[in-house]
């Protein structure tokens, strides 16, 4: 967890000084802004493939996972394993790291997450390629940086979805948009409820006059 509130701290720190520098980009700069974005994006699929085949190793041909979250330089999964029970392991590089001061990267509880678990197989590149090449024509996001992408059942999309990580050079602003990971589509998610402030509440809770 803290390695993953660094690296996002690190964006953060990017996006923000992002802004103050766009009035004096000039067209070559964003040019080699947006070359350097897809080299990250090429990376970061070769480092999923890396994941994927340690995973394998790790635990058979085609194991089920709660979830699986990776970037360029980590990825880690819940494992659901075949006796029961799960598994959360990380790994970076060619290591396997201690979980001990971490937790799985969940929109919802554990047992929730493992009854929409999905299989490894059904991460695919091509639908991860299509988002990502879908994003970058948007205007202004050429140059956007994505960070990591977090895949399991999320509660505001009522299904499983990849959720990414994105900063944006143009904006200086995160976001975390989420796709179907069956096809690469934008999926909507439905926005948190409104907290009620407690003076509210405490009037409610006042008997009629």
């Amino acid at each position: 967890m803290m390695r993953s509130r660094h690296a996002l701290a690190c964006l953060l720190a990017a996006v923000t000084l992002a802004p103050s520098a766009a009035h004096a980009q000039t067209p070559g700069v964003a040019a080699i802004q947006a070359s350097e974005a897809r080299n990250a994006d090429t990376r970061t699929l070769a480092a999923l493939e890396s994941f994927r085949a340690a995973l394998i190793a790790r635990f058979g041909a085609d194991p089920s996972l709660a979830m699986l979250r990776w970037s360029e330089t980590e990825g880690s999964a819940l494992v659901v394993k075949p006796g029961g029970g799960l598994e959360f392991v990380i790994r970076q590089g060619s290591e396997w790291k201690s979980t001990d001061a971490r937790k799985p990267d969940l929109r919802a509880p554990a047992a929730v997450a493992e009854t929409h678990a999905f299989k490894l197989s059904s991460v695919k590149a091509a639908p991860i390629r299509a988002w990502v090449d879908a994003w970058r024509k948007a205007p202004g996001q050429a140059t956007d940086f994505v960070s990591d992408y977090a895949m399991g059942y999320d509660p505001a999309a009522g299904r499983v979805v990849v959720r990414t990580t994105v900063g944006s050079m143009t904006s200086g602003k995160l976001s975390q948009p989420a796709f179907d990971p069956g096809n690469g589509s934008a999926v909507a998610l439905a926005a948190a409820p409104r907290p009620v402030p407690s003076s509210a509440r405490a009037g409610d809770a006042r008997p009629p006059r």
